[in-house]
Formats: structure tokens, sequence, C-alpha cells
């Protein structure tokens, strides 16, 4: 019985002990090589999406997930000190953000060749610019996401200077465009505002916004750490 539990313990104990690491310390193994990853990731929708444009629905959810998690890490690691794995995926934001950016161009330019819509005429269209229309929001969320990928080097920081950081502000009207362009997508299949499609995008654009207030007030969260000296 011995022989049997002891590999169950210590693996339980290695567990523990990585998690606290993990979370409390805040050390991510292969930090570097993650980061590099993630950057190389980058070019995988922009160029898959010229082979399977019908994916296009896919890499928009995946970048609106994306931008979540992009916006909420910098006010979680302000009140949620005690957990510095919040604090250690802040240089990842830039990466990330990338990604996000690609899946982002990726989604529209599989819209346009899904749909039979010529390029870049169809830029040009009424329809596009209607801002009653699903099409105007998908439009102005794709030049963000361009202006935002194509400035994400070091390049258009030397460039732009104290500019740049103004530039990428628009990371937050991109996150808002992005989820009213989600909600006329759902009243277009036929849901009201009311319907859990809706309220499934309203919850994380309210608890971002939360996040936000509560950070901007100062407050912290630290009691996980005080019941771990107890």
């Amino acid at each position: 019985c011995f022989c049997a539990i002891f590999p169950i313990e210590i693996s339980f104990v290695f567990m523990v002990n990585f998690l606290k690491s993990f979370f409390l310390d805040g050390k991510i193994p292969f930090f570097s090589l993650l980061q590099r990853a993630i950057l190389l990731s980058a070019f995988t929708p922009l160029v898959g999406i010229f082979f399977f444009p019908e994916d296009f629905r896919p890499l928009g959810e995946i970048c609106w997930g994306l931008l979540i998690a992009l916006l909420a890490v910098r006010p979680l690691s302000d009140i949620f000190r005690d957990f510095k794995i919040f604090r250690s995926l802040l240089p990842l934001r830039k990466e990330v953000g990338i990604l996000c950016g690609s899946l982002g161009i990726a989604h529209s330019i599989g819209f346009f060749f899904n749909e039979k819509i010529p390029l870049p005429s169809g830029f040009f269209l009424a329809d596009m610019w209607d801002f009653k229309t699903l099409f105007f929001w998908g439009m102005i969320a794709f030049l963000i996401a361009l202006i935002l990928t194509l400035t994400s080097n070091i390049f258009s920081i030397q460039i732009l200077k104290r500019n740049w950081k103004r530039l990428h502000r628009l990371v937050y009207p991109f996150f808002l465009v992005v989820a009213v362009h989600i909600v006329f997508v759902n009243i277009g299949r036929g849901y009201d505002l009311l319907s859990s499609e809706i309220l499934e995008i309203m919850i994380p654009v309210t608890f971002i916004f939360v996040l936000w207030i509560v950070s901007a007030s100062g407050f912290k969260i630290s009691l996980f750490q005080k019941s771990l000296k107890n």
C-alpha cells in the first residue's frame, strides 16, 4: 500500500509546489520561449486564412477571448498583488496583442474571401459603412487592429516615441467596437438583446469595466496571503 500511495504523495506535493511557484511567485517556465512561440504563432492565421477562409469565425472568437485577457491582466495585477502571476504576465501583452491583432485581421480577410467579396474594392461598398450593420463595426475593428498590429514593433516605438502609447490606447475602443460587432452578429442571427448570446458579450465587457474602476480606486486584495501567514 505504501509503495502505491508514495508516488501519489510525491505527485501531489510537486503539483502544490508548482502551483504556488506559478501563481504566488509568478515563475513561468520557459518564459522567453513562450514569448517567441506566441509571436511566431501570430503569422499562422494570416497565412492559413488564404487556404481556409471558411474558418474566419473561430479566428474572431479566439481574438475576442485574447482581447479580454489582454485588458484584464493589468487591473488584476494591481488588485491581486499577492498573485504575482498577473505581474509576470504583463511582459507578454505585446506578443499577445500582436497575435490578437493578426487574428482580427485574418478574420476580416476570411470574411471577404468566404463571401466572395472582391478586395480591396469590397471595403468601399455602401453596406460596409452603415453604422446600423455589423459590417460597419467589423470594418472599424479591422482598421484599428491593422494600425495596432503594424505599429507593434521597436521601429514604430522609436518613431512615435510618446505618441506610441497614446496610439495604442486604441485597444480600449477596439474592445468596445468588437463587442458591438459581436452583438450585431448575434442580432443578425435572430437573437434579441436579452438572449443569453447577447448577455455572454455584455458580461466580459462589464467585468473589464468593473476591474478598471476597482484598479483605479487603488483597492487591493491580499486576504489569501494573510491566510497563508496564519
